[in-house]
């Protein structure tokens, strides 16, 4: 994250590590599957089709790669998905469901409170850690009252709720904050 923001980035796509959480409702099997995962334990699949998406290697994706590399046609690897997400998160069938999950698996080594997560989050930014000398400025402009900024990732998140922001402190603050005017992260 840190490096992401060194190059300019103002925000990140972080799903893995809320899947490793307590309030995240996929079944114990595939968050025991994704702690067990190494560093090289994913694939893409779904190329061919033109969704690709990024799976633990399991015995679905071994099947899924030899049907797209011998050529199967759309339809036939379509069907082979289907239903297989929701056999691995509500079934737990993590050798024959769709175990989605991102590269970033095999540093993911622990299950924790989502609150905890976001705290760990953004004790660990960048401005927080002074290694970057960029001002990241969120404005609380023509935003409806759904919208509401997240200050950790200097972008806006839409229908987030301000009830689910509530609970924490920080945000909280930044909200208080977005009231009056601009953030202003050194």
């Amino acid at each position: 994250m840190a490096a992401a923001f060194a190059l300019g980035a103002r925000a990140i796509q972080m799903g893995s590590r809320f899947v490793l959480s307590e309030e995240c409702i996929a079944h114990p099997n595939y968050k025991n599957a994704v702690l067990k995962a190494k560093d090289r334990s994913t694939v893409v699949t779904g190329r061919s089709l033109g969704h690709p998406a990024r799976v633990l290697q399991n015995k679905l994706s071994r099947k899924y790669e030899e049907l797209e590399a011998a050529g199967a046609s759309n339809e036939e690897l379509e069907q082979l998905g289907v239903g297989s997400l929701h056999r691995a998160t509500h079934e737990g069938d993590v050798d024959n469901g769709s175990v989605m999950i991102g590269e970033i698996s095999g540093m993911l080594t622990d299950i924790k409170p989502v609150k905890q997560i976001i705290e760990d989050i953004v004790s660990g930014l960048p401005w927080r850690n002074g290694c970057c000398t960029q001002d990241l400025r969120v404005r609380r402009r023509n935003m409806g009252k759904n919208c509401f900024p997240v200050p950790w990732t200097g972008c806006t998140g839409r229908r987030y709720g301000k009830r689910f922001f509530d609970t924490y402190d920080l945000a909280k603050k930044r909200f208080a904050e977005a009231d009056e005017g601009a953030w202003v992260f050194h």
